[in-house]
């Protein structure tokens, strides 16, 4: 005799279902809304938005890798990357970095056009460098298998930005640099 399902984990499954309606749309609309120079977000209010995103990703996967979701959050969270404030860009590092895996891989292929090769170059800011490899940490971790392809297109950029007179870059550089061996190692 099957039994039902436990009260709580249905009115939970309903709760997440109201959530996710709620703020999916209404958290991609908020990050896209940010392009717009007409309109202002309180540092505080993206990092929460990107919080509960986080959230979200970790915990739901098959619901936010629909490409129902129109703009794709990894398209709409890719600006976030030159907020002023630093915890903005790391919140969306991180956020960015959860989207990757189960995000089709054009998207992934555009975000590394117009957001990492870009900044990889020996001319690019020491800011913009730091966010880079701070980005292409983050996403080793969490998706090596679409990183191992092109780590030999990364890593000339990175050992450029190791020259930088720069702490905390040469620092990100060094542990992306080791992220890379054991990347390469497990694929040998």
């Amino acid at each position: 005799m099957p039994t039902s399902p436990h009260p709580y984990a249905l009115n939970w499954s309903l709760n997440f279902w109201g959530c996710y309606r709620m703020y999916v749309p209404q958290t991609t609309y908020r990050a896209h809304v940010l392009r717009s120079p007409k309109t202002t977000i309180a540092p505080e209010t993206l990092v929460e938005i990107l919080s509960v995103l986080i959230i979200l990703i970790t915990r739901f996967p098959e619901y936010l890798s629909s490409e129902e979701i129109k703009p794709p959050p990894i398209a709409v969270l890719a600006p976030l990357l030159s907020h002023p404030r630093p915890v903005v860009r790391k919140r969306a590092i991180a956020s960015l970095a959860q989207f990757i895996p189960i995000s089709h891989h054009t998207l992934f292929q555009q975000l590394l056009e117009l957001h990492v090769y870009p900044y990889l170059i020996p001319s690019a800011s020491v800011e913009k460098q730091r966010t880079t490899v701070q980005l292409i940490a983050a996403v080793t971790r969490h998706s090596p298998t679409q990183m191992g392809p092109i780590v030999f297109k990364l890593m000339p950029g990175i050992l450029d930005a190791i020259k930088k007179d720069d702490d905390e870059l040469t620092e990100g550089c060094l542990q992306v640099s080791f992220k890379f061996l054991a990347l390469l190692s497990c694929f040998t």
